[in-house]
C-alpha cells in the first residue's frame, strides 16, 4: 500500500498523472513494480530511498519517512529485496522481488 500511495502522491498535481502496477512471476521470483510519471527526483532523493538511515528525513510534509523503511523491512524479512530506479522524463519505479514458495500440490503458489 505504501508504495502505491507514494506514487499516487507524486502525480496528484498532474493532469496526466499515471500510476502503473505490474505483478509477474519469473522463475522462482515474484515481481511487483509500482511506477509513476511524476517529477523526476534528484539523484540525492533517489539515493535516500536506498539508504535506510536517510529515510528518516522525509521529503514530504506530514510524513516521518518511515513508510519505505517499513516496506523494506517486511520485504527483506520474507527473503526479498526492494529497489528503486528512475528513467529519463518519468518519475520513479519501485521494484519488489520476492521468492515464490511452492505448496505441496502443484499450482499452489505465492
Amino acid at each position: 500500500y505504501n508504495l502505491i500511495k507514494n506514487a499516487s502522491e507524486a502525480v496528484k498535481e498532474q493532469a496526466d498523472g499515471l500510476v502503473e502496477i505490474v505483478v509477474a512471476k519469473s522463475g522462482d521470483k515474484a515481481l511487483l513494480s509500482v511506477s509513476d510519471n511524476g517529477p523526476v527526483p534528484s539523484g540525492e532523493a533517489l539515493a535516500q530511498l536506498e539508504d535506510p538511515v536517510a529515510q528518516f528525513h522525509s521529503q514530504k510534509t506530514g510524513g516521518l519517512g518511515l513508510g519505505v523503511m517499513i516496506v523494506r523491512a517486511i520485504i527483506e524479512k520474507n527473503g526479498g529485496r526492494l529497489s528503486f530506479e528512475t528513467g529519463e522524463g518519468r518519475g520513479v519505479t519501485a521494484w519488489v522481488f520476492l521468492p515464490v514458495s511452492r505448496g505441496e500440490e502443484e499450482g499452489d503458489a505465492i
